[in-house]
């Protein structure tokens, strides 16, 4: 009888530890990146240009993994247990970089360091990405601002090719975490498409007053 009643304290104090191993286990994160196809856009002519991907920096409300929702005036909130895979401005940086060499304007488009006589430098600061309501809809908000430099002439004493600030507002193609990310790839999109423009058309300005 002793030795019954010592096997079943033995197997309670099991189902114990078990219940409460349980309940201290980690909650599993999901993380996230973008995901979109590289712009179509092909300019007609390579060029010898070697071009800096720059840190892009990341204003302090949103210089985090975290997924924020703005939930109300003043207010952001996160998606709990959702994550960014890498720091939202290391992501931007990145993605750009595989989309503006994918065009085949420039003779190489670099990242790492160290950089040797490279001809110009991109660089600019994630202002706004998160989630919100307008007009009872949910969209995805990225803000960026991105600055152009010719450092063809004496690198680190260059000239600002042009300094623009972009805005998307992306509706959310489905709920949760998903549809945001979703959304803010969208956005991600438009945005390198529209800078790959830009900063052909810049370059192809600058190389027509040589």
């Amino acid at each position: 009888m002793f030795y019954n009643k010592v096997f079943i304290l033995l197997a309670m104090l099991s189902l114990l530890a078990g219940c409460i191993g349980l309940n201290n286990a980690t909650p599993q994160i999901d993380f996230y990146t973008f995901e979109y196809d590289p712009p179509g856009t092909t300019p007609a002519v390579t060029t010898d240009y070697i071009l800096k991907i720059d840190e892009f920096h990341v204003s302090s409300v949103y210089d985090d993994d975290r997924l924020l929702i703005r939930s109300q005036a003043f207010k952001r909130n996160e998606y709990a247990r959702h994550r960014w895979r890498a720091n939202p401005g290391d992501l931007v940086a990145d993605y750009l970089a595989r989309d503006l060499a994918q065009t085949g304007f420039f003779r190489a488009v670099v990242r790492t360091e160290p950089v040797p006589d490279y001809s110009h430098l991109l660089t600019g600061t994630v202002e706004e990405l998160y989630q919100r309501i307008e007009d009872g809809q949910r969209k995805a908000i990225l803000s960026l601002n991105v600055m152009l430099v010719d450092e063809s002439s004496a690198p680190g004493d260059g000239t600002v090719l042009f300094q623009q600030r972009y805005t998307y507002r992306e509706p959310l193609p489905g709920p949760g975490p998903a549809g945001f990310v979703a959304g803010i790839s969208e956005a991600m999109r438009k945005f390198s498409s529209q800078l790959v423009t830009d900063i052909v058309e810049a370059l192809g300005n600058s190389m027509d007053r040589q």
